[in-house]
């Protein structure tokens, strides 16, 4: 036993007795690096709100690759402050929009950005969030950011390839693959619509923030490559979602919600 013990004693010395440098330092460098030491361990955490952090919401279902994937590429391309927060709603509601309102409501992040597990964001530099974070800044009237889409119902935001040109006012409801909101704008437009289920909340959303004069701007230099419903197309097969009739339903819905 007294042997193990002096074993362990011997490894955690290695561990904490760093290499002895071919150029010793003097004693006033080494005075310095330790002051240096003291000051980052009594430095405080920065709050969300001083780095002004943004919270990604996903929604994963029943789909691991693809979702996978999907945090794979926020953690590898993105160097914005970010919270990643991978929600499982395997065992939860069909209810979208109640989930991505709990969700932001529980945020402690002033910008939250809602995602699609089978959203995939490119690499960039600067990186994809920090080119949408600046439209807050280059556009004081801009509340919604959102970025161009490969595939999505939204005409304006659709894309094949991205452009190097300045952000524009969205005109049309958009589709949230990806879109990143000032979370104050719910105090001002309200949450997502709880009647809807898999669809349609979120272009009824966009529209009623349009017409509060809310303004959403596009990034035309950030394309996100979206799979196009990955994991609700795998669960209509195996018989657990009627995509037809969730269709019609959001659609007869987002009539009756957006009737002038």
């Amino acid at each position: 036993m007294h042997s193990i013990v002096k074993r362990i004693v011997r490894g955690v010395k290695r561990r904490f007795t760093p290499e002895t440098p071919t150029i010793p330092d003097t004693p006033e460098q080494r005075k310095l690096k330790m002051a240096k030491i003291v000051s980052a361990v009594k430095a405080p955490v920065p709050s969300e709100r001083e780095l002004k952090m943004v919270e990604i919401i996903v929604l994963k279902y029943k789909d691991p690759e693809v979702e996978t994937k999907c945090a794979v590429d926020v953690i590898n391309h993105t160097d914005w402050p970010y919270k990643l927060v991978f929600y499982d709603n395997r065992p939860g509601a069909k209810n979208f929009s109640k989930v991505w309102n709990k969700l932001i409501k529980e945020s402690t992040c002033d910008y939250v950005l809602v995602m699609d597990s089978d959203a995939f964001v490119p690499k960039l530099d600067p990186c994809w969030l920090t080119r949408m974070m600046q439209t807050f800044e280059t556009h004081p009237d801009c509340w919604v950011v959102i970025p161009k889409v490969n595939r999505t119902s939204c005409e304006q935001q659709r894309a094949v390839v991205a452009e190097e040109k300045p952000p524009t006012i969205l005109t049309e409801p958009f589709a949230a693959q990806c879109v990143l909101y000032k979370k104050t704008v719910f105090e001002k437009v309200g949450f997502y619509d709880e009647d809807f289920l898999f669809y349609g909340q979120d272009s009824e959303w966009s529209l009623r923030a349009m017409r509060k004069g809310f303004n959403t701007y596009i990034r035309h230099d950030v394309l996100i490559d979206h799979g196009k419903h990955s994991s609700i197309g795998k669960a209509a097969k195996k018989g657990e979602f009627d995509r037809t009739l969730e269709s019609e339903y959001a659609q007869k819905l987002f009539e009756e919600k957006t009737r002038a």
